[in-house]
């Protein structure tokens, strides 16, 4: 079984050209079937044609290519994902959300071979996911993991909503990384929203060496609740990084909501008792820059969480996906890189 492979993300780190090609080796290297899940896509010029052009080839040579893409009920007329779909004509579906977001963002490869594969992480398909914001992408080279995937994928283009999709597709996975067997774990929301979160939470609550975080909020409550705990204890570090507007419009937020006032008080906390700095982004508007911290990366001792699922409350009932990943090395890996991110932004903490 081949490694784990990880890929970071930065801002300003690599060129979306490169990305897209990365995107399309993957997607070439298909046999029998590609199913897309992606929650955005905005790609004009050359990355556009370079994963379109291997999209186009899979359906051509026969391959079968689904793509399951979210449709944004507050947009009117063409969105650059419906021109990104549109070629691809009944090998797209969309799905909708009553509540929620499709939040998804990843690809399952030949699931029913033995060479199955999954693309996973934070990253949008869009030119600032892949050139402006911190993101991780994690390539899982498993049939096990590729099922699980599977089960999730077929509830959504079944049903084209996201409503109660992800109730049993998740579970565990025998995977490889620096040549060392590992166990791997996925859980699917909106079904096992509030499963996702209690697991961060407990492993949290559970850890005796290190809680290293970047996500581009935390909002959770029972991930807040748990972070405080150890603080309080503080008998394991915490560290990291966040995206700073983003949580400033949360804490807002929070000042006119009293349920969830606490949570203003918790985060300053955090803040202050750990060891946390933060990037200033552009806040989102039409046609602005999108340049936040959009990374979601949890190590907790010698394991890794990852996936598309923000440390937010809204994660619990959009379409998403988490990975836990136990390996050392990975952990490693991440929490080195979690450092060096926030090594670049602690002048504006």
């Amino acid at each position: 079984m081949p490694d784990i492979e990880m890929t970071f993300l930065t801002d300003g780190g690599q060129q979306a050209a490169d990305i897209a090609g990365r995107v399309a080796a993957f997607l070439r290297a298909a046999r029998q079937s590609l199913d897309v899940c992606i929650y955005d896509a905005n790609l004009p010029g050359t990355p556009g044609d370079i994963v379109s052009s291997a999209l186009r080839d899979a359906i051509s040579g026969g391959i079968q290519v689904r793509i399951a893409y979210f449709a944004d009920q507050g947009s009117n007329g063409p969105t650059p994902m419906t021109q990104f779909v549109a070629p691809f004509g009944d090998h797209a579906r969309p799905i909708h959300a009553l509540r929620g977001l499709m939040h998804d963002k990843y690809v399952i490869r030949d699931a029913e071979s033995a060479d199955a594969a999954v693309w996973t992480g934070s990253t949008n398909w869009t030119t600032d996911s892949w050139t402006r914001q911190e993101n991780v992408v994690v390539i899982l080279p498993s049939a096990q993991m590729a099922a699980h995937y599977r089960d999730d994928f077929e509830e959504l283009w079944r049903s084209g909503a996201i409503e109660n999709t992800g109730a049993g597709a998740g579970g565990t996975a025998e995977l490889m990384y620096d040549g060392r067997d590992i166990q791997g774990t996925v859980w699917f929301s909106p079904s096992d929203g509030a499963v996702m979160s209690h697991a961060v939470a407990r492993a949290i609550s559970n850890a005796r060496q290190r809680i290293v975080v970047a996500s581009p909020v935390i909002t959770d409550g029972p991930i807040l609740g748990a972070l405080l705990d150890v603080l309080h204890d503080g008998r394991v570090p915490v560290r990291g990084v966040y995206d700073r507007t983003q949580m400033e419009e949360a804490i807002s937020q929070w000042e006119h909501m009293p349920i969830k006032t606490w949570k203003i008080g918790a985060f300053q906390t955090l803040h202050q008792q750990g060891q946390f700095s933060s990037k200033v982004t552009t806040p989102y508007a039409q046609g602005s820059v999108h340049d936040y911290l959009h990374v979601k990366l949890v190590v907790i001792d010698d394991s890794v969480f990852t996936g598309s699922y923000n440390l937010s409350h809204n994660g619990e009932t959009n379409a998403e996906n988490l990975n836990l990943l136990d390996s050392p090395a990975l952990a490693e890996l991440c929490a080195g890189w979690i450092d060096q991110v926030s090594a670049r932004y602690a002048t504006t903490s």
